[in-house]
């Protein structure tokens, strides 16, 4: 009579756990199912953003390029004269030296040349149209050799015929900052004393 009592409690427990199971699922697979839409309607949206993003981006580097002084040789108006009403024009060029990584930093060497006729300075950086003070995982940025702290004023001379180089150490993949990861342009526009802009994209690699 025990051996009964046992098997038929276990067969309870059996059909119990059964039909609980076939409830749960009757109940929450369809809840599961629209949350797995839901996720990939939300991948594709964010797919469709980062092209939407990746296209303004060529646009503006476009329209950059053709604002760009280094590109067209000269900053002079249509009458020979700058823009202060001098003959004298300015002229930068900015290049890059070399981009290496560590795994958790990109170190990103560039060098600003005047040959212009006028001495200038490089008084604002942005990246990726970010003011560079504004960045947190710019860690380090070394003018000439000589480390820039966040008190210094951002004003780097660049005299006549001559040039200044640029280190930067920028973290890799900080969402708060750039978010900068292989395979990004990096996108740095240098302001003038003259207020003129002078960008530059340089592959992360």
């Amino acid at each position: 009579m025990e051996k009964k009592v046992s098997v038929l409690l276990i067969v309870m427990l059996i059909i119990g756990f059964a039909g609980g199971f076939i409830l749960s699922y009757v109940v929450y697979q369809p809840q599961i199912q629209t949350l797995t839409n839901q996720v990939v309607s939300l991948e594709e949206d964010v797919d469709d953003l980062e092209d939407e993003n990746d296209e303004l981006l060529a646009d503006l580097i476009d329209a950059l390029s053709k604002l760009n002084p280094s590109n067209n040789n000269t900053n002079n108006n249509s009458d020979g004269t700058t823009p202060n009403g001098t003959e004298d024009h300015e002229l930068l060029t900015v290049e890059a030296d070399s981009v290496t990584t560590d795994g958790t930093h990109f170190v990103v060497k560039f060098t600003i040349r005047n040959s212009g006729e006028v001495n200038s300075a490089v008084i604002a950086m942005y990246l990726n149209e970010i003011t560079i003070q504004n960045l947190l995982d710019v860690t380090e940025l070394v003018f000439n050799g000589t480390s820039v702290g966040a008190d210094d004023p951002f004003s780097f001379p660049i005299p006549i015929g001559g040039h200044a180089q640029f280190i930067m150490t920028i973290k890799e993949g900080v969402t708060t900052g750039l978010n900068l990861q292989s395979g990004d342009n990096l996108v740095i526009v240098a302001k003038s004393s003259q207020l003129y802009d002078y960008p530059i994209t340089i592959p992360m690699p």
